[in-house]
C-alpha cells in the first residue's frame, strides 16, 4: 500500500505525514511531558526555561523517526511533514500552558517579610479593581498666587540627610485635578528586583519596564494582600511602554515580580501611585524642593529603601515657600 492507497479497513487513519491519530498523541504527550517536567517543573522556574524549551523541540525528530521507522512508513517526505506537524501543535499546547500558568501566578502574594505599613501621612486607598487605564478629568485651573513651594531635607534617626529618598505630597490636594507627567518613570529588573527600589508615578504618567536581565518578568503590584495590576517584561530586554490600569490613586504598594519573586529569588520594592505630580527624590545633601504646590493643609510623606518612612504635616501659605523637616526612624 502506498501513502496515497486508502487505508484498510480498520486500520488507523494517517496523516499526510504518515503518523496515526495514535502515533501523533503518544509523541505529544512525550514532548509535553519533557518539557513539564524533565528539566524541573515549569511552574516553579519560569524565568529560565530554555533547557525545557530547547530539549523538548530537539527530541521531537527522534520521536518522530522512531514512530515512522517501526511504522515501516519512514520516508523523507514523511519525516518533514511529521516533524513539522508536531513541532506545530507541541507549540500551540506548552504555550496555552504557559499562559495558564502565568494567569494563575499572578495571585501570589508579595514575598514573605515585605509587610506594606503605610505612615500616617499616607493616601488612603478605596477598594480597587483594575481596569483599563480611564480618560483623564480636565486639570483645575489653579493660579500661581495661589501656589506655594516645599523645601527642605530628610533625615534619618541620627540626623544624618538621606540621599535618594523619595518624598511627595500624601494628602490635602484631592480636591484638585492635575495634568499628567510627561517625563517617563523607568523601572528595570537585574534579576534581583526592581530599581529604584522605590519610585512615583502619576496616574497617566508613561512607565517604562525593561528586564535588564533577559529573563521574563511581569510586573505586579499588590495593596493590602490583593494584586491590583500585573504587566509584562519582555525577556528580551527591549523596553515596553506601559501605563497603569488603574482609575484612582492607591499610594505606596509592593511592586514585585510574579515569575521570581514568589520564589523568595527577588526582594520586593515600592511604587507610590498619585493623582498629581507632586514628588521628587532627595539629592546628596538630602535635600528636595517640590514647587508649584497648591496652597493649603497639606501631608508630606518620605520613604527611604523599603522600610525607612516619616511624615509630617504642614500649612502652605499662598506665594510662600515653607522648610520642612522629615525624620525617618
Amino acid at each position: 500500500m502506498t501513502a496515497l492507497d486508502p487505508p484498510a479497513p480498520g486500520a488507523p487513519a494517517l496523516s499526510r505525514s504518515g503518523l496515526s491519530s495514535l502515533q501523533r498523541g503518544v509523541i505529544l504527550t512525550g514532548v509535553v511531558i519533557q518539557f513539564l517536567f524533565i528539566h524541573g517543573l515549569v511552574w516553579q522556574r519560569l524565568s529560565d526555561l530554555d533547557a525545557s524549551i530547547l530539549w523538548s523541540y530537539a527530541t521531537i525528530p527522534l520521536w518522530v523517526g522512531g514512530a515512522l521507522l517501526l511504522a515501516r512508513r519512514l520516508e523523507l517526505r514523511h519525516f518533514f511533514l511529521a516533524t513539522l506537524e508536531i513541532t506545530l501543535l507541541k507549540f500551540l499546547i506548552t504555550a496555552s500552558i504557559l499562559i495558564l500558568v502565568l494567569i494563575a501566578g499572578g495571585s501570589p502574594r508579595a514575598p514573605e517579610g515585605r509587610s506594606l505599613d503605610l505612615p500616617i501621612a499616607s493616601t488612603p486607598a478605596a477598594s480597587m479593581v483594575p481596569v483599563a487605564a480611564p480618560p483623564l478629568a480636565p486639570p483645575s485651573v489653579i493660579p500661581a498666587e495661589r501656589r506655594g513651594s516645599l523645601a527642605g531635607v530628610v533625615r534619618d534617626a541620627g540626623g544624618r540627610p538621606v540621599a535618594g529618598a523619595l518624598v511627595w505630597v500624601s494628602s490635602g490636594l484631592e480636591r484638585y485635578d492635575f495634568a499628567p507627567r510627561t517625563d517617563t518613570l523607568e523601572l528595570e529588573n537585574d534579576g534581583a528586583g526592581f530599581k529604584p527600589v522605590v519610585a512615583a508615578l502619576q496616574l497617566g504618567q508613561p512607565l517604562s519596564l525593561r528586564a535588564r536581565d533577559l529573563h521574563l518578568h511581569t510586573l505586579a503590584g499588590e495593596l493590602e494582600g490583593r494584586q491590583v495590576f500585573n504587566l509584562p517584561v519582555l525577556a528580551s530586554g527591549v523596553p515596553t511602554l506601559e501605563r497603569l490600569p488603574l482609575d484612582q490613586p492607591l499610594g505606596e504598594i509592593a511592586v514585585w515580580c510574579t515569575v521570581a519573586g514568589a520564589t523568595g529569588v527577588e526582594s520586593a520594592s515600592r511604587l507610590v501611585v498619585l493623582a498629581h505630580p507632586f514628588f521628587t527624590i532627595t539629592d546628596q545633601a538630602g535635600r528636595f524642593e517640590i514647587t508649584d504646590v497648591p496652597a493649603g493643609d497639606l501631608a508630606i510623606s518620605a520613604i527611604a529603601g523599603v522600610a525607612a518612612r516619616g511624615g509630617k504635616n504642614v500649612t502652605l501659605p499662598a506665594t510662600q515657600r515653607v522648610e520642612v523637616q522629615i525624620d525617618l526612624p
